[in-house]
């Protein structure tokens, strides 16, 4: 499998992660690695979760499976110091993944797009999160005039044609990221905007539109690029990168 050709723009851990309660961790994930790390993260998968994969006709849409599937695993799986393979997960309406064990009170969302993957971690609150390789579509208008609030519609028609892109995804992810939150999944058309969910624009990698949704007032948002293995170096905290947030527009 060749290495992913994704500029990723967050810098990597380099130190176990400390999730605090008032934090938000974010992880950039690639979905295009090296067969031996391929092969690692097929071995921390369920049975349930290979048969999943095997239902994709398309090699290389498995081998992205395995390798967001297999890195949700490791990455959990550092937060409550146990193997990745033991990990057990339960799925809730629109097929939301939460963990099962409740001696524990992490939530987690995954969402992936070409070669790159986000996964995001707190305590205590519901999260969400999408990301979307952005690439023009001559059936955007038609998809905001109906998928998107009236102010992101008015937004994203506001803008010139030949500027639209961006903004488009940058809707659409705020979008996705609520519905994911709420559990509504791509079900809902136009979700109903809360008063008590945060969200907050990500930058994960060059291309690439991304936003993170959470119940609750604006929390510490560190941001990661996840290097399939954490080096030992000397350093108190792992990278911290904070950004901006904002309320889902009405």
């Amino acid at each position: 499998m060749q290495h992913s050709q994704v500029h990723f723009l967050w810098p990597p851990s380099r130190t176990q992660p400390i999730l605090r309660n008032d934090e938000v961790h974010v992880w950039s994930v690639s979905l295009s690695v090296a067969d031996p790390i391929l092969q690692e993260l097929r071995g921390a998968l369920s049975n349930d979760e290979l048969l999943r994969c095997q239902r994709s006709p398309l090699l290389q849409e498995q081998n992205r499976f395995i390798a967001g599937r297999g890195s949700l695993r490791h990455i959990l799986a550092l937060y409550l110091d146990t193997e990745p393979q033991v990990i057990q997960f339960g799925y809730g309406h629109a097929g939301k993944p939460f963990l099962t064990n409740p001696s524990h009170d992490i939530r987690f969302n995954i969402s992936h797009s070409g070669d790159l993957a986000l996964i995001a971690v707190t305590l205590g609150r519901e999260i969400g999160v999408d990301v979307e390789l952005m690439s023009v579509m001559p059936e955007m208008t038609e998809i905001a005039n109906r998928f998107f609030s009236d102010q992101a519609k008015t937004e994203f028609l506001a803008t010139p044609t030949g500027e639209r892109v961006e903004v488009f995804y940058k809707c659409w992810t705020e979008k996705e990221s609520i519905s994911k939150c709420t559990g509504d999944g791509i079900t809902e058309e136009k979700p109903l905007p809360a008063d008590d969910i945060t969200v907050f624009p990500l930058s994960p990698a060059t291309g690439y539109a991304a936003s993170l949704a959470i119940r609750g007032p604006a929390s510490e948002l560190h941001t990661w690029h996840w290097p399939h293995q954490l080096p030992p170096v000397d350093s108190e905290h792992p990278y911290p990168v904070a950004a901006g947030a904002f309320l889902y527009c009405r």
